[in-house]
């Protein structure tokens, strides 16, 4: 992970207090930039804790499928410049030719469109490796861009935001965890059926059960109907 100068964070966070103190008593609220606010809050040591070296070695342990391209050879030496890498040259093209923040994926992301050729043209003379390398890397750096699909510089832009924030992306710091077991005991059972008890039903033939005694009179089953008549 990359250091951060506490010291510096503790004297940003009183500045940023003492401003916003000042901007609510002369009653002009916050009315202030955002470029200002992360100039307050962004350590001091930041240059140094995401040098493009630094921020290259995070990069390519997170996606080692990625080129290196550091096949150049120095002009002062004649030996190859092993650490001068696609992304080390990329970080330096990102943070000290444009200046922009490194904090952010919409930066990452419209200095890779520099690269795509579709918004800012990058100058050959200004790119890192022109002052040192015997064969300036800026074309072969920008082929290497071009080639990825849409996922890969997603990953890629990804990569560059943890390594300068000092920060593991969410993939990688957290695993999936099964979801706690629920005790046999403790499972709801489900209620039974209803089955409404059902009164047998009178044999075929049977009609003696049908059958009711006149009002004052006993009713004898089987004794026949003419008794009625004594």
């Amino acid at each position: 992970m990359l250091s951060v100068n506490p010291i510096f964070s503790r004297q940003s966070h009183s500045k940023l207090m003492r401003c916003l103190q000042s901007f609510a008593r002369s009653g002009k609220g916050l009315l202030f930039s955002i470029g200002s606010l992360i100039a307050l809050s962004a350590p001091a040591s930041f240059a140094q804790s995401s040098s493009p070296p630094d921020v290259a070695k995070f990069v390519y342990q997170r996606i080692p499928t990625l080129a290196l391209e550091n096949q150049y050879v120095r002009t002062d030496n004649n030996k190859q410049a092993v650490d001068s890498t696609l992304v080390s040259r990329l970080v330096y093209y990102h943070n000290s030719v444009k200046g922009r923040s490194p904090l952010y994926r919409l930066d990452w992301k419209t200095t890779l469109a520099d690269y795509l050729g579709i918004h800012e043209v990058i100058q050959p003379e200004t790119y890192s490796g022109y002052a040192f390398l015997k064969k300036n890397p800026l074309e072969s750096d920008r082929a290497v861009i071009q080639k990825l699909n849409a996922a890969q510089r997603n990953a890629l832009v990804q990569a560059l935001v943890d390594a300068s924030t000092g920060r593991q992306s969410a993939a990688s710091e957290t695993t999936k965890t099964a979801p706690p077991s629920v005790p046999a005991q403790a499972k709801s059972k489900p209620a039974p059926a209803y089955r409404p008890t059902l009164n047998p039903l009178a044999a075929p033939g049977s009609v003696d059960s049908l059958r009711t005694a006149p009002i004052g009179r006993p009713y004898t089953p089987g004794g026949g109907e003419a008794q009625f008549l004594k």
